[in-house]
């Protein structure tokens, strides 16, 4: 599932727009929640709550906050979200936004065909670069990206899942349940301890009993699992080179 924020301080315009992602989801058969805001401080409020988007569709004039101080907020809490500005600024402007990449820019009036364009193209990032993990607790949805995630820690009867953000959430699951959705995914789990699951991405250091992560956090690797880590070590450093 995909999820789309999309935030103008003119409702038509929002709701155009949103219409337009919705027909693009019904035509492609992408499950997709769509979100709208009218203005840059519920979008971040939203995301303080609930996690992250897959996508954010800005109009740069805002009231309050802009839409370009929204993504720079946005951005440093999660850099991998896709960002699209919706404005009626010229190209000559858009050079000012090469570096926060990645980004895309949507003319006013607004074109199905194009919004079909960008959304293909973020759909394909997602199944490639933005993966992201989903799931509910205390009746909420929450979206997070897996390369944020440094590991999930199994906690009684739920799962505690920590980011290199420093932010943490919990899940009503086994770590089982878990371990067993994310093989479907591309990101470098691996399973160290019966408690433990941790992204190859962040694991510093090895050891025969231990990892240490980025961040300086060491976890025990358990008995059983040690050669189960070691071929994962071996297949990671073969793969990424790290």
């Amino acid at each position: 599932m995909l999820r789309i924020a999309v935030c103008d301080d003119i409702p038509f315009c929002t709701e155009r727009l949103a219409g337009s992602i919705a027909a693009w989801s019904r035509e492609r058969g992408t499950i997709i929640q769509i979100m709208k805001f009218q203005s840059g401080e519920e979008i971040l409020f939203e995301i303080e709550n609930s996690g992250d988007f897959t996508a954010v569709f800005l109009d740069i004039k805002l009231n309050g906050i802009n839409g370009i101080e929204t993504a720079e907020k946005i951005r440093e809490q999660n850099r991998f979200i896709s960002v699209v500005f919706v404005s009626q600024y010229d190209t000559y402007f858009k050079e000012m936004f090469r570096d926060m990449y990645p980004v895309q820019f949507l003319e006013k009036p607004t074109r199905q065909c194009k919004i079909f364009r960008i959304m293909d193209q973020i759909e394909e990032q997602q199944k490639y670069v933005f993966e992201n993990f989903q799931f509910r607790y205390n009746h909420h949805i929450y979206s997070i990206n897996l390369r944020e995630v440094m590991y999930f820690v199994s906690e009684r009867r739920t799962v505690r899942i920590l980011l290199i953000t420093g932010r943490e959430y919990r899940v009503y699951n086994k770590l089982d349940e878990v371990e067993k959705t994310l093989k479907r995914y591309k990101s470098p789990f691996v399973r160290i301890h019966q408690s433990y699951l941790v992204n190859g991405l962040y694991i510093d250091r090895y050891h025969c009993r231990r990892v240490m992560l980025r961040n300086k956090d060491i976890l025990p690797i358990s008995r059983s699992r040690k050669d189960e880590v070691l071929r994962f070590q071996m297949a990671f450093l073969a793969k990424y080179g790290l």
